[in-house]
């Protein structure tokens, strides 16, 4: 917490965010001009613009009450009325002993009250502020210490933490229940904000739209080539601005009053960069018809695929909120510090591909897919795994015949034999999917066989001698490929890898099938 309220501090004094004790900024929207007679000029709008001015406390609240100190605009700009001022005030502040600020280091009596900070109310907060720092219970009392004696807090720079969070919290984006609050030691061009740009928008709007079949062409996504602009500038010395040095990022909520700080991170901007970039690279994955990368969607889109799937539901961020609020902290301090992800990530993604592929009501497809989102969590777990297990990376974007995991091929089996169904049963009520895919990926050995007598039945129903040779021989080498014996139960390292071989599988049939369609239209 210490160092949370430093950086949050440093950056009030960057930006001069600092006022004199017992002046606040409060927006005036406009002035009433009058002469000194009392005839009306006319009105000089301020646009809301905030003003310092002395700060009366809970008095301006009061009904019929109005801080007399602020009712003329000239009196704000005398120093003699700001001199008075902090004299005047001087009777009602604490008395006592000193000790050091936590924050500076500097001798300061202990403020016993601090006052809120603003801008946390759509993630569980007041609308009146919440307090960052308070004593109300006796666990904060320790050392022979009391209440504030404990955290000794200057009023000034307290101030300062305030404003400074109040400014950096009113942009800031909200997920899942928490404000997203981030900065760098220096300031940044909007379009060079790697956060920004690597993380597409964390606004919680649920416009994930369904994919949509199929694109021609790889969209790359603009946000990626303005952060691969960024480190080039810093791999070729060649910074066409001044970069920053570091990077600050705080995960905040309001819990019964009170701020609650999830999560707070600072390191190198240079390492963020390089981090959040294999944050993408982990994610890459050919789309459900293999036709193209998938494209880049908000975190919080991808956040919904660790959820417990349902058919409907009313507040899916209000669940969000209380589902994954542990998880969430978690996993941004992995994409930004490039390490693995919990656990948690992958057996929340692989129970929302099983629920998918069990719900039989989805409209039918030749072979039912599984999620693409959950299955890139699936990737990135996968990925991050390899590299600091086993120092290699096995998978790729797609399909890969040569992959050295028995359970991918497995999964990519299960994907043919679902195909090869679809083709000789194409109305068919429940599918082998609906039936066999949540047994297939957990225990392979006791259904890979009944599958294979099943697709034995199944393909000799396939009318076109052409299309049964092509099957045959997939099925073939999708069996060849998983070698000499099947394996018998799956942890959720190999279920992943079945889910991924299956998914790559089904993008790959669909992408000859589109080619071959295409191939046919221009003959």
């Amino acid at each position: 917490m210490r160092y949370a309220e430093r950086a949050v501090y440093d950056y009030a004094l960057r930006e001069n965010l600092i006022l004199p004790p017992g002046f606040v900024r409060k927006p005036v929207r406009a002035y009433i001009s009058l002469t000194r007679d009392g005839k009306y000029v006319g009105v000089i709008v301020n646009e809301g613009e905030k003003v310092p001015y002395p700060d009366i406390g809970s008095m301006a609240n009061s009904a019929g009450k109005c801080n007399v100190l602020a009712e003329k605009r000239s009196i704000l700009e005398f120093p003699a009325v700001q001199t008075w001022w902090a004299q005047f005030r001087q009777q009602f502040l604490p008395s006592g002993s000193k000790s050091p600020f936590l924050i500076t280091g500097k001798l300061t009596v202990p403020t016993a009250t601090m006052p809120p900070v603003s801008g946390l109310s759509v993630v569980g907060g007041h609308a009146r502020g919440d307090a960052l720092i308070c004593f109300d219970k006796d666990a904060f009392c320790s050392y022979g210490l009391k209440q504030a004696a404990n955290a000794p807090v200057s009023e000034e720079a307290f101030a300062g933490v305030k404003a400074a969070l109040d400014e950096l919290l009113k942009d800031a984006p909200a997920l899942a229940g928490m404000k997203f609050v981030h900065r760098y030691d220096k300031p940044v061009p909007s379009e060079d904000d790697c956060i920004d740009t690597l993380f597409p928008s964390l606004l919680e709007d649920e416009d994930d739209e369904e994919e949509a079949e199929p694109e021609s062409e790889v969209n790359r996504d603009q946000a990626r080539r303005q952060a691969n602009e960024v480190i080039s500038t810093i791999t070729s010395g060649k910074s066409v601005h001044e970069l920053p040095n570091l990077y600050y990022i705080l995960l905040l909520s309001g819990v019964n009053g009170r701020v609650m700080v999830r999560s707070y991170e600072e390191g190198n901007y240079q390492t963020l960069i390089k981090n959040l970039q294999q944050w993408e690279a982990d994610l890459r994955l050919t789309n459900s018809f293999g036709t193209a990368e998938l494209k880049p969607t908000k975190l919080v889109a991808r956040l919904m695929r660790l959820l417990s799937r349902q058919d409907s539901d009313n507040d899916i961020f209000k669940r969000m909120s209380k589902e994954l609020a542990g998880l969430i902290p978690a996993i941004i301090n992995a994409i930004i510090n490039g390490t693995q992800f919990p656990d948690a990530v992958a057996s929340r993604a692989l129970a929302y591909i099983r629920s998918q592929m069990f719900n039989s009501g989805e409209a039918e497809q030749r072979c039912k897919v599984p999620d693409p989102r959950a299955c890139q969590w699936l990737k990135a777990w996968l990925c991050r795994r390899e590299r600091e297990i086993y120092q290699k990376e096995e998978l790729s974007m797609e399909y890969n015949e040569k992959h050295p995991n028995p359970a991918y091929h497995c999964g990519a089996l299960v994907a043919v034999y679902a195909e090869i169904q679809s083709r000789a049963m194409p109305d068919v009520n429940a599918s082998l999917i609906d039936r066999y895919y949540a047994s297939a990926v957990q225990t392979p050995a006791l259904v890979l066989g009944q599958l294979s007598k099943l697709s034995n039945y199944h393909i000799s129903k396939i009318d076109n001698p052409w299309l049964k040779k092509e099957l045959s021989e997939l099925r073939v080498q999708s069996a060849c490929a998983i070698g000499d014996s099947i394996p018998t139960v799956l942890r959720p390292e190999q279920q992943s890898c079945f889910a991924l071989g299956y998914y790559q599988m089904c993008a790959k049939i669909n992408k000859e099938r589109l080619a071959r369609k295409a191939a046919a239209e221009k003959v």
